[in-house]
């Protein structure tokens, strides 16, 4: 019963997880339109509904759901990690808003999957508890789908970049199917296969973590992507002022030369002469951070 409640405690948690990123990415590669995220929701609760069927079947027609359940899982580990690459290589085509949709679509459908397979690995074969152990499961799953979001959205995403949490849940999805397999596998085979896949995530880790979205973004000779998890910058290098855009949306240019002006500083630097002596002075709205460079330059 314990087992069970973990399973569905562990996969609302992943699923979850993913969805946040997944938001998180189609938003910046549709420059943060607010339709970006009803489109992953409605996609995700899609797959929901879909692998949920998919798992009423396996537990009708299989035995081991243990063995059923790892290798699902083992399966959406890589699938899950690939996605995103696979739309990042398709998402400046006609493409993109197909192939992302159906991607999400079957991102969730792999783990909810494993939802009706762990009620039927928590329900006892006798006695009247059946209600009671499949709330306590329902329950696991809840707190999973809650905490997954909170952490990955409030947590992770402020110390990784999309591409690292992208290969963490992967990586964790693994050990999951893995834990599934325990007694159905090999302890080497299992062993083997923890080690390679630890050594495969991990590599996205040591790369240029920013590498999925320098993927997405505008094409560009990037000087910085700055990834927390209040939102994507990507600043451009050019001639007259590094570009500057916000959520993968133009958001001004960077200069501090009044010759060049390509960002109109002329503006802020006329308020050096209309006032001798400024001690306090209120900016709305930080953007690109330049005037106040320039304000906080003024004798």
């Amino acid at each position: 019963m314990a087992s069970a409640c973990f399973l569905a405690f562990l996969t609302g948690f992943l699923s979850l997880s993913q969805e946040i990123l997944w938001v998180r990415l189609f938003s910046f590669a549709n420059h943060s339109l607010p339709q970006a995220f009803a489109f992953v929701l409605i996609l995700y609760l899609l797959g929901i509904a879909s692998g949920a069927a998919i798992g009423k079947l396996f537990c009708q027609r299989f035995l081991n759901l243990w063995l059923v359940s790892g290798v699902v899982l083992v399966l959406a580990s890589f699938f899950d990690f690939a996605c995103p690459w696979i739309y990042a290589n398709y998402v400046h085509t006609n493409w993109q808003l197909i192939l992302g949709g159906g991607l999400i679509c079957v991102t969730a459908l792999f783990k909810a999957i494993i939802f009706p397979i762990a009620h039927q690995l928590g329900v006892p074969s006798s006695g009247g508890t059946v209600g009671k152990k499949i709330s306590q499961v329902y329950v696991a799953n809840i707190i999973g789908a809650t905490l997954g979001p909170i952490i990955t959205g409030m947590i992770l995403l402020n110390y990784l970049t999309t591409q690292q949490s992208y290969a963490l849940c992967a990586l964790l999805t693994f050990f999951t199917g893995a834990y599934c397999l325990v007694s159905n596998v090999k302890p080497a085979v299992i062993l083997g296969s923890t080690l390679l896949a630890i050594f495969y995530f991990s590599f996205f880790f040591i790369i240029n973590p920013n590498l999925l979205i320098a993927k997405i973004a505008f094409p560009g000779d990037f000087r910085h992507i700055v990834e927390t998890r209040q939102g994507i910058v990507t600043v451009y290098k050019d001639k007259e002022g590094d570009i500057v855009c916000g959520g993968n949306v133009y958001d001004g240019r960077t200069n501090l030369n009044p010759l060049i002006n390509s960002n109109g500083i002329q503006r802020v630097i006329i308020l050096s002469l209309l006032h001798e002596k400024p001690e306090r002075v209120l900016l709305i709205g930080l953007s690109i951070g330049t005037w106040l460079k320039l304000i906080t330059s003024f004798p």
